[in-house]
């Protein structure tokens, strides 16, 4: 698989597990710790699907998600939220603006693998 999924997450034993995961999928992986330093990633391109927590410092989940899908070069790329954030008026606001899903923590792998697969389908 030549798919590179960017995972955005501030824990690193959190990111390491989602990481190992996809890794053993096939999928190539990049990595960073807060939305602003996802965003400087995902400008340089070669992002096929973004995998990101919602709270996080320097940028949050919701405001990274605004400024991939407002920007015509990034607006493709699918944005998935996986979090232990569960209110239901930020749900309906990251719909709003592009969220492909929403997976709350704890989560089931082979749900987020069906969703990550069909995320990249849709591209």
């Amino acid at each position: 698989m030549d798919q590179n999924i960017l995972v955005v997450e501030d824990f690193k034993s959190i990111q390491d597990v989602i990481c190992r995961s996809l890794e053993k999928q096939g999928f190539k992986i990049s990595r960073a710790d807060d939305g602003a330093e996802a965003w400087e990633i995902v400008k340089k391109g070669a992002i096929d699907l973004v995998v990101t927590d919602f709270n996080m410092p320097n940028m949050n989940g919701m405001d990274l998600l605004k400024t991939i899908k407002s920007d015509s070069a990034t607006a493709h790329i699918p944005v998935i939220f996986v979090t232990t954030e569960n209110d239901i008026e930020l749900k309906k606001e990251a719909k709003k603006h592009g969220l492909f899903t929403w997976m709350n923590k704890p989560y089931n792998f082979v749900n987020f693998l069906g969703y990550i697969n069909h995320a990249l389908e849709k591209q």
